[in-house]
């Protein structure tokens, strides 16, 4: 087992917002004991918030203008955090299933 190649598996993820449909991938195994204490810190210390949300996002199609606006710290920074929100339940949704399906497959 490569560790890396792991920690860089995506799944894709839509999410459907103020009018608009927005794709990426996200990290498939991105929830490590490290992250979760980053989330857990996140809670009183606003920046970590973005840099918990861009551990999590490989990429997405958003822009601004024509120019790509890519998942880092700073841009999830000024973006709205009701829409953060909604990405991140979408993702939470998405590793939920995905586990559900694993252990399905698993148990048969």
């Amino acid at each position: 087992m490569n560790i890396s190649n792991i920690l860089k598996e995506t799944q894709p993820f839509t999410v459907e917002w103020n009018g608009q449909t927005v794709t990426g991938q996200a990290y498939a195994h991105a929830l490590t004991p490290a992250l979760r204490e980053k989330w857990r810190r996140a809670l009183t210390e606003p920046m970590l918030f973005a840099e918990f949300v861009s551990a999590i996002i490989e990429s997405w199609d958003i822009t601004e203008g024509k120019k790509p606006f890519p998942p880092t710290v700073e841009n999830i920074a000024i973006s709205p955090l009701p829409f953060i929100e909604k990405v991140l339940e979408t993702i939470g949704e998405n590793w939920t299933a995905a586990q559900e399906t694993k252990a399905n497959a698993q148990s048969n």
